[in-house]
């Protein structure tokens, strides 16, 4: 009695992972397996458990015995519970008997409805299938996460680094200030960032900015303690990006220097000739 009505609830859980799936291709939906899966889960614990709470009750499943043969024998002892004179002890042994010789099996056989066959067997299928099927909004769902976990990890990189420019105690008030909001300043940035390229950019004018900003720092002391937090929150290659650009300009010049005086040898040597 209770298996249709398990595969029921099935049916019903698979329908509405079907519905799921079936968004996932118009919506970015991240992870739309695992979501369907779980919607799935939930509705068919939750029907099964409707289900158990509209199981027929005492008389209403004598009832149900006694259309099967019983004759109303079932209800009637019911009737006559606790009830002790002969008539009513003749009556109970009378359905005692009755229910002795009779067949539960052969009354209530196994039955799926057909219908409810054809919708579990189609619904199975379908979810099956639906995962596999290409779609642009799954690619953009997937893009748009690893945006995010890209933006939540420069953004806690950020903040960090807010945190360690506070516990710097001889910077002044005002360069407290300016450092504060230039990096509210690319927290906003950030957070608008619809994309990798423009999370980088959005880092490379952070860069930029700090090391303007240290530039025109005169204390020594602050200058390290804040080089020494962009090392640890933004990562050595941050700040380091404007000297390393400068040596190698100066590397290029130096080449083109020497490249010259042997042009120059060159054209001498030629000429005494």
């Amino acid at each position: 009695m209770l298996l249709p009505k398990l595969l029921s609830s099935l049916a019903a859980g698979l329908l509405t992972g079907i519905v799921v799936l079936t968004v996932a291709l118009i919506v970015p939906i991240y992870q739309e397996i695992r979501i369907a899966c779980t919607v799935t889960g939930i509705t068919c614990i939750g029907v099964f458990i409707f289900y158990i709470f509209r199981l027929p009750k005492k008389a209403q499943l004598a009832m149900m015995l006694d259309k099967k043969g019983l004759e109303e024998r079932l209800i009637t002892s019911l009737e006559l519970e606790g009830k002790n004179d002969p008539v009513s002890y003749l009556q109970k042994k009378s359905t005692l008997k009755a229910i002795e010789s009779f067949d539960v099996k052969q009354a209530f056989r196994f039955h799926v409805p057909n219908r409810v066959a054809a919708i579990l067997v189609c619904a199975s299928i379908i979810f099956i299938i639906l995962p596999f099927v290409p779609s642009l909004s799954k690619e953009n769902a997937i893009k748009s996460h690893a945006i995010q976990q890209a933006k939540d990890t420069e953004l806690e990189k950020v903040s960090d680094l807010q945190e360690k420019i506070k516990e710097v105690e001889e910077l002044s008030n005002e360069d407290a200030d300016k450092y504060e909001q230039l990096l509210k300043e690319a927290m906003e940035e950030l957070d608008d960032a619809l994309s990798t390229q423009e999370l980088q950019k959005a880092m490379e004018r952070l860069e930029t900015k700090m090391q303007k900003e240290l530039a025109k720092e005169e204390d020594a002391s602050n200058k390290s303690q804040i080089e020494t937090a962009m090392n640890d929150t933004l990562g050595t290659e941050i700040t380091q990006t404007a000297d390393n650009t400068m040596e190698s300009l100066q590397q290029e010049l130096n080449q083109l220097q020497e490249e010259l005086n042997e042009l120059l040898q060159d054209g001498l040597s030629s000429e005494e000739i």
